[in-house]
């Protein structure tokens, strides 16, 4: 069942505020980096793409690329998708004049018909090579480099991002990025090279309050509902903005009044609605993780880790593993 689009950006008064102070600033050459971190559906997506927006009213060269779970053995797969279709865009005379010189080893990964699947050159040259690529669209127009789902990114893209960042310096060159921390099988070392660089500034969305959760529940089912039913569609999704947009998607289509009375069937709707976000994300881990869940679920709030290891079946070391 589809969520439902979140109408506004309720409570990211401070993240928008962040993002456009550091996009409004660009006019001058100062490398910026800004990362947006938190867990899925907190609205990660939805702020890259207000900065994204920002830039182009800015006059910036928006290049924009999302990393993919599936995608993440082809080397320099994310660089391909931020460069490829700009350079294509570009008349052939200011192509080459991109491509030139210092920049001219990048050719090699932009310029090759098919992606390197075996993992791709991550020799200095080609790093520095690209790294020019991005000088020399910015000294054209400033230049937004936004990544989504960056935990996901091939390797051979990731280093290179963290070259140019530590380069950024005199370049009107902002780098947004969105990414999940401790995802699975993310190249964390490389991913702490981009994060806690003292250049990047790391914006963490919370979590809706009770107040948010009202007003959208509101604004999007009827001004006239219940505050009981508010405050059980905030406690069903936990202030999360896409499991609370799953939420009021299942109520629209069961037609469920939003009334005190209907909460009750509210949570067993909700406990459906949530359950196939949750689904998803654990068919990504590894099975001793679903394992440990429904020991909980059984043991109830609260319960240690051993007695919980214990009923699913697994040693110390796999539990703990599970249960990060």
């Amino acid at each position: 069942m589809p969520a439902l689009d979140i109408p506004s950006l309720l409570e990211r008064d401070a993240e928008l505020a962040e993002l456009a102070a550091t996009l409004d600033g660009t006019r001058a050459p100062l490398g910026r980096v800004v990362v947006i971190e938190g867990p899925a559906g907190i609205g990660k997506t939805r702020l890259l793409a207000e900065a994204a927006a920002r830039g182009r009213a800015n006059g910036m060269t928006v290049l924009t690329a999302r990393a993919s779970e599936l995608e993440r053995e082809f080397g320099y797969g994310v660089v391909r998708q931020l460069f490829e279709r700009a350079l294509s865009e570009l008349p052939a005379e200011e192509r080459a004049d991109v491509l030139c010189c210092a920049a001219q080893p990048a050719a090699a990964v932009l310029v090759a018909e098919v992606p390197d699947a075996a993992g791709g050159d991550a020799s200095f040259s080609t790093l520095h090579g690209l790294y020019w690529v991005a000088a020399n669209l910015a000294e054209r127009r400033s230049l937004l480099i936004a990544i989504d789902d960056l935990h996901w990114c091939d390797a051979q893209s990731l280093r290179w991002l963290a070259y140019l960042q530590r380069r950024l310096e005199g370049l009107r060159i902002v780098i947004a990025v969105a990414l999940r921390p401790g995802e699975p099988a993310a190249p964390e070392s490389l991913l702490a090279h981009v994060v806690h660089d003292p250049v990047a500034r790391v914006l963490r969305p919370g979590a809706l309050s009770r107040e948010a959760a009202r007003r959208l529940v509101r604004s999007v089912l009827s001004e006239e509902a219940d505050e009981a039913f508010c405050a059980a569609c905030h406690d069903q999704s936990g202030g999360n903005p896409l499991l609370l947009g799953q939420l009021l998607g299942a109520v629209a289509t069961e037609r469920m009044a939003p009334t005190a009375e209907a909460v009750e069937r509210l949570r067993t709707l909700g406990a459906n609605a949530v359950a196939r976000v949750v689904a998803l994300r654990f068919a990504r881990l590894d099975p001793a993780a679903p394992r440990l869940a429904a020991a909980v679920a059984i043991l109830g709030d609260g319960v240690a880790l051993g007695p919980a290891a214990a009923l699913a079946g697994l040693d110390p070391d796999a539990a703990h593993e599970a249960a990060t």
